[in-house]
């Protein structure tokens, strides 16, 4: 008994492991379905001929083993083209398809003595055929390779599978023929390799993991559609506020960013989904296939590069320019956008990026700096100060502020302006007050609710000229002459204070009591009849005179001396740390 037969089975059994692999790994739908067909058929052409040499099936089966071999010959090709050009490539040339066609066309024109397994490539026009699907995406994967900096890895692994097949097909098949040796003529010992090279190419470019989003609004008046917008800004704020808007009118979005150490954040329900790419040899491929995935799924999609900068950090600035046009080429006529962050590249960098042919570029500003001037042309010199008192109640920095704040900005300038509109002095002065929160509030909406288009070109905040004050209206910070920022500051320092002092005693409750505490806490403020937020000194002797009361209580349903006197010393502490914060708070008097 010949070993071949043999050596044909180890094969398919290699061919069963790949193919459950790839199932249960790929993430590419179409490729890992072209993959799959085409490892089944190798599967099936392989064991009916083993099982045809070895005896173990009739005559019956050489018809299947001839036309399975037949049908890896298109199934390689639909395989190898989807692998090289993505999963667009059925949207964009279904035609392709028509590749599949001329299989069954031949099996019903064969001849009537029918074609002869062992000499498949020695028979016209079959064998036209068969070289033809073989040569097709031969060529595409040395063009693909030898054309593009981003994912010479991967084709170059997808190519030496296609040399694999060509080498252990047609020319193993004529060398044998050649040498009078005809028992492995019409089989192909090389397909758990090419196999196994496909496999490494998917694996090297398998999208990165993401959650399904419903399908929504293939366009918005945010973003141009089939276009890939570069984005150049100081930090991905702008980018990231026009996506979200996106996003909430229901188009679907890909956000790609960088992994950080540590567990990730959950994502925000809704159209948007993320990727995060961690650190890879092959990053260029991993977002080109990610992107790939999430357009085909959604073709009127939004991609959303936001750390374009570390793909030019792990494959470096080339790699960077090819994925941005290999985005383009996607995009191109369809409703897709691409939407590119440049924060983090250097200004020559971003020069390189910004003149790629077929790139839209778009300017954006910092809208903290914006913030910043909106408010200066209204309340003078000081609303630098006052946004780095904002940020500082959150333990952040000014410059950090971001276009999600602008809501809490504009409800912290409420509060001061507010009071200083009520305190009691000059009419002038207060409708100056009233005038300055007015024009501060639609002088910030006004920003805000500008689209990408209008906020790249129409003049900011920061660069337009001072002094487009009303006339004849009296500003509060001419009045105030440089006290005005102080004054806001104490009036909404006074409304925080108030604010933390009944945090820091609802804190002490937990912290002595545990969460009986909170629970005495919380009933005396419904005796009192106010919240937390509203307790002044005064309260706390009466909070501190209720919570002996309710120790006392407990202290006397106990028998046991020694957590009677646990209780007294967790009272004497509450009432010891209740009196340091009335102290802290007034200065020292009670």
């Amino acid at each position: 008994m010949s070993l071949y037969p043999i050596l044909l089975l180890a094969g398919v059994v290699a061919d069963a492991w790949l193919a459950a692999f790839g199932l249960l790994r790929f993430r590419r739908t179409l490729a890992k379905l072209a993959y799959l067909a085409l490892l089944l058929d190798f599967i099936v052409m392989t064991s009916a001929f083993a099982g045809i040499a070895l005896g173990g099936l009739g005559g019956e089966w050489t018809a299947v083993a001839l036309w399975s071999f037949v049908l890896a010959h298109p199934l390689a090709a639909l395989f190898l083209l989807l692998a090289i050009h993505g999963e667009d490539l059925l949207r964009r040339y279904p035609y392709v398809l028509g590749i599949l066609v001329p299989a069954p066309l031949l099996a019903w024109l064969a001849p009537p003595a029918g074609y002869d397994l062992g000499n498949v490539y020695g028979t016209a026009p079959l064998n036209w055929y068969l070289v033809l699907c073989l040569a097709l995406p031969l060529g595409e994967a040395v063009a693909a390779w030898l054309r593009s900096v981003a994912r010479k890895s991967e084709l170059f692994v997808l190519l030496a599978g296609a040399v694999v097949l060509v080498l252990t097909g047609p020319v193993y098949g004529f060398e044998l023929s050649a040498v009078g040796l005809v028992e492995g003529a019409g089989s192909n010992p090389g397909t758990p390799i090419a196999a196994a090279l496909f496999a490494l190419a998917l694996t090297l470019a398998n999208p990165l993991p993401m959650r399904r989003v419903p399908k929504g609004a293939s366009v918005d008046p945010q973003f141009p559609p089939g276009r890939v917008v570069l984005a150049d800004e100081a930090r991905p704020k702008g980018t990231a506020h026009f996506v979200a808007l996106a996003v909430a009118a229901g188009r679907p979005a890909l956000e790609m960013t960088r992994a950080t150490p540590g567990p990730q954040p959950p994502d925000e329900p809704g159209s948007r989904a993320v990727a995060r790419l961690a650190p890879t040899r092959w990053p260029a491929s991993v977002v080109l296939s990610t992107a790939s995935e999430f357009l085909a799924r959604h073709p009127g999609g939004l991609v959303y590069l936001r750390d374009l900068s570390y793909v030019a950090t792990l494959a470096g600035l080339p790699a960077a320019k090819d994925v941005l046009l290999t985005l383009k080429r996607t995009a191109t006529g369809t409703s897709a956008t691409i939407i590119a962050s440049l924060s983090l590249f250097t200004q020559g960098e971003r020069r390189e990026l910004l003149a790629l042919p077929g790139i839209a570029p778009v300017r954006l500003p910092d809208p903290a700096s914006e913030f910043e001037a909106v408010l200066g042309a209204s309340l003078g010199g000081g609303a630098g100060q006052l946004l780095r008192t904002f940020a500082s109640r959150a333990h952040r920095r000014a410059e950090d502020l971001t276009y999600k704040d602008l809501p809490a900005i504009q409800e912290f300038l409420g509060t001061a302006l507010r009071e200083l509109a009520r305190a009691p002095g000059d009419e002038p002065v207060v409708k100056g007050w009233r005038k300055t929160l007015d024009r501060v509030t639609l002088e910030l909406d006004r920003f805000a609710r500008k689209s990408l288009l209008e906020t790249a070109a129409a003049p900011w905040p920061s660069e337009s000229r001072s002094g487009t004050v009303e006339p004849f209206v009296v500003r509060a910070s001419d009045y105030w002459k440089g006290r005005e920022i102080d004054e806001i500051l104490r009036v909404v320092s006074q409304n925080a204070d108030r604010a933390r002092f009944g945090e820091r005693v609802r804190t002490v409750f937990t912290q002595v009591l545990g969460a009986t505490g909170g629970h005495i806490f919380e009933s005396e403020l419904k005796k009192l009849g106010k919240p937390a937020a509203d307790l002044e000194p005064e309260d706390v002797a009466r909070l501190a005179e209720s919570a002996e009361a309710a120790i006392a209580s407990l202290g006397s349903a106990m028998d046991i001396p020694q957590g009677r006197a646990d209780l007294e010393e967790r009272g004497r502490k509450l009432r010891s740390l209740l009196d340091g914060i009335v102290q802290e708070v007034t200065g020292g008097g009670a």
